[in-house]
């Protein structure tokens, strides 16, 4: 007898694009329909349209730290036309559903907005170099649609209706180049003269990486840059990520 996927979990287990989430009894499917908290709280993964994975959770955290005013809630999309979209669905609904039920104010013009955002590497030769399959040289937009959250439904409605919202690759292909940047940023910073041989360490943000144990190596010494230099060790000591040797392993393996 197979062994039970927790509540919540995904299915299959331990895979970071699953599709599906582990209800295990009927009363689970009951409280998902009724959306009960200790279903939903316990979720990690889902069908798209009704669940927003986490990789997507994350960026749009990301973008609202970026662009959001306070009290606004976010969206993205892969194309402008489906932000668009989004936008007329919130605006032509919003009348329509509001009540005692769903309340909420209606929305002014220009209220519910579109803002591209642009996610492409700092440093193209550190992004050649990616473990994760050398696409990160590739800069990539989505649109991201900024709302007052009382008008979150209507969002969601759309998204689920309509399947247009981003994957959780993309989500997670974005994320990756911010990551980049921003250890690319810090070691990019001017070393003072103490902290020159010491090393430098760069993580990936779930634990794996590189660290120089002794110096700079070849190049201790050298004149380089520090944004040269950091070039430099990427050249010797790119790692390999675990999710990207998942995905060339065991999952499809296509192109951006």
């Amino acid at each position: 007898m197979h062994s039970q996927v927790p509540l919540g979990e995904c299915v299959p287990a331990s895979t970071r694009y699953a599709v599906s989430v582990s209800l295990p009894t009927w009363q689970d499917n009951v409280d998902y329909e009724l959306g009960a908290p200790r279903v939903l709280d316990r979720m990690v993964s889902g069908y798209p349209r009704f669940f927003i994975a986490k990789p997507i959770q994350a960026l749009v955290a990301l973008v609202k730290s970026r662009f959001a005013l306070p009290n606004e809630a976010v969206m993205v999309f892969p194309s402008l036309p489906c932000a668009e979209r989004c936008v007329s669905f919130i605006y032509d609904q919003a009348p329509k559903q509001r009540s005692a039920e769903l309340a909420f104010e209606l929305p002014a013009p220009g209220e519910v907005r579109i803002v591209p955002y642009v996610t492409e590497p700092i440093n193209k030769r550190a992004a050649a170099l990616d473990a994760i399959g050398g696409v990160l040289e590739s800069p990539i937009t989505i649109y991201c649609v900024l709302l007052p959250a009382d008008l979150f439904p209507l969002a969601k409605q759309y998204w689920q209706h309509t399947g247009n919202g981003v994957s959780a690759r993309m989500a997670d292909y974005c994320l990756h180049i911010a990551r980049v940047n921003e250890e690319y940023e810090q070691h990019a910073r001017p070393l003072a003269p103490q902290s020159r041989g010491r090393g430098l360490r760069r993580g990936n943000g779930r634990g794996s990486g590189y660290h120089r144990k002794s110096g700079l190596g070849e190049h201790a010494g050298s004149e380089l840059e520090p944004r040269e230099e950091f070039d430099e060790m990427l050249l010797h000591e790119t790692g390999i990520e675990t999710d990207a040797y998942m995905e060339e392993r065991f999952g499809r393996n296509c192109d951006t």
